[in-house]
């Protein structure tokens, strides 16, 4: 009997983690005209092309914002809403590059990493970014979830990365499989941890310690980072924000830590939406000058800039 259920909870785990790496993919809803901005479709990358969309500034701009959106779902995120939160931006003044990962949305692949072979992706997205912009223009990675942690990989060893804000990561994919996927998965730690542990790094041909941004923090220098995280997280639980705050500090004099009240797995925007436009505004400001949104009126006391909306 004990054989059995060892055999069943093998098979299983194996299905569990084929679906874990090859997730169903999520429609793209709505786009960044519906939202009353103008956009174009963009493909790059090699050898896998990616999808996106890049939502330009009528006149110069000093700041671009890269999103990098978090598993299984694509650059629309709806959950947030990603669109709403990339119209906030627009009215700041800022450009912004918002594209699908690989195996996601419409960008080419078939596996997902969580961040191993994402920060790939993420790297092409920032080189075809810096191609177009002028001297002096300042790139910043804005990820959520496992684009928040794969934004946080990609950042250590591309200098065309002037800052990033991190909402909702995990400090280390190795500990987050062993410890709070389980959760999810509804299965005890003593059955799934082996199996997965196992046999995901086989699968998908990856270390477990390529995926691991609290190591690699103090190769991102003194460069900004804000990193934010709802206290009611269930799926990436606050401590891994935590973690990642403490180790940055050490290093990095610039780091930031946003704790929102009732906010669960990146629904910081959905709970407090003001708040979170004006730490956006707050982080993005130190590199260029930002228009103050009029729905944003403490901005426009505080800096003393409105915008053109």
């Amino acid at each position: 009997m004990a054989l059995v259920v060892f055999v069943v909870a093998t098979i299983y785990e194996l299905v569990a983690g084929w679906m874990f790496l090859h997730p169903r993919r999520s429609p793209v809803v709505g786009n960044p005209w519906g939202w009353g901005m103008a956009y174009q479709s963009v493909h790059f990358g090699h050898p896998l092309v990616l999808s996106g969309w890049w939502i330009p500034q009528p006149s110069n701009h000093s700041v671009t914002v890269i999103i990098a959106h978090g598993y299984s779902s694509n650059r629309s995120e709806p959950c947030i809403p990603l669109l709403a939160v990339i119209r906030v931006l627009h009215d700041m003044g800022v450009s912004v590059l918002d594209f699908d990962f690989r195996a996601h949305g419409l960008s080419q692949g078939h596996m997902v990493t969580i961040g191993a072979l994402e920060s790939q992706d993420l790297n092409m997205a920032v080189d075809y970014t810096s191609r177009y912009l002028a001297p002096g223009s300042h790139i910043i990675l804005l990820g959520y979830s496992m684009g928040a942690s794969t934004a946080l990989l990609t950042a250590e060893s591309n200098s065309h990365v002037s800052g990033i804000i991190a909402d909702s990561p995990y400090d280390s994919l190795k500990r987050y499989l062993e410890e709070d996927l389980p959760i999810w998965q509804y299965l005890p730690r003593s059955i799934f941890q082996p199996v997965l542990m196992t046999v995901l790094p086989r699968v998908a041909h990856l270390s477990l310690d390529d995926a691991n941004p609290a190591q690699h923090l103090r190769q991102l220098g003194d460069r900004p980072l804000l990193i934010i995280a709802g206290k009611r997280d269930p799926l990436v639980p606050v401590h891994n924000a935590v973690d990642l705050y403490h180790k940055a500090q050490k290093t990095d004099p610039n780091a930031r830590l946003w704790l929102v009240r009732g906010a669960g797995h990146i629904q910081a925007f959905k709970v407090v939406p003001f708040d979170y436009a004006e730490h956006l505004y707050a982080f993005l400001s130190r590199w260029g000058h930002l228009y103050a949104p009029s729905y944003l009126p403490s901005l426009k006391t505080t800096h003393g800039r409105g915008g053109p909306h």
